[in-house]
């Protein structure tokens, strides 16, 4: 053996080294390349409760909407039973009368009604079932049971403190998330006169 001959043999051995060493990377690419069905698994799992979560928000989102929708219709059905006492107080004056006239007799004196927008006067409540409010064509809340209930009911109490002032509280009964929700205004009616 030549000198040339060992060269050869020695380049062939190195040839076949790195032919070896870039096979074995290949087949370690190859290995690495794809994923695992568990970590597809896992990716999906962590998708799906990110998922759940915004669900679950958006879910949060449409209840809490809806109980504020219920709570502004109760703050204006409560709203306007203290406008109606204070039209009756208001006719009252127009007409000479005393400023509690129809809405209290004596001093102390706490009575409970109904009324509508489209009452002149004030209704003595009898029984709790008679504050449901129904929805006429219109789509007004009234007292009046020949239209579909409404899930609201009104009470207005009234009282006389003394010549000079009427306390009246609007109470806006209704069932919602559950529970029996109410929503009160007070209020204090002065006789100016």
């Amino acid at each position: 053996m030549n000198i040339l001959d060992i060269k050869l043999k020695k380049n062939r051995i190195e040839k076949d080294q790195q032919k070896k060493a870039k096979s074995g990377k290949v087949k370690e690419f190859k290995l690495k390349s794809g994923f695992t069905l568990i970590e597809i698994i896992v990716v999906l799992f962590i998708i799906s409760l990110a998922l759940l979560g915004i669900l679950s928000l958006i879910t949060q989102s449409i209840r809490a909407q809806n109980y504020n929708k219920k709570v502004i219709i109760a703050n204006q059905l409560s709203q306007e039973g203290i406008e109606l006492i204070r039209r009756v107080r208001d006719n009252n004056w127009n007409n000479g009368d005393p400023f509690y006239t129809n809405l209290a007799e004596a001093i102390e004196e706490r009575k409970t009604y109904i009324m509508d927008y489209d009452d002149s006067l004030p209704t003595t409540l009898v029984s709790a079932d008679d504050s449901k409010l129904q929805v006429n064509d219109s789509g007004f809340f009234i007292h009046n049971i020949i239209y579909e209930d409404s899930a609201y009911s009104r009470e207005i109490e009234v009282e006389l403190i003394d010549n000079y002032r009427l306390r009246v509280i609007s109470s806006v009964y209704w069932t919602s998330m559950g529970g029996e929700q109410d929503y009160q205004i007070e209020a204090l009616l002065y006789n100016w006169y």
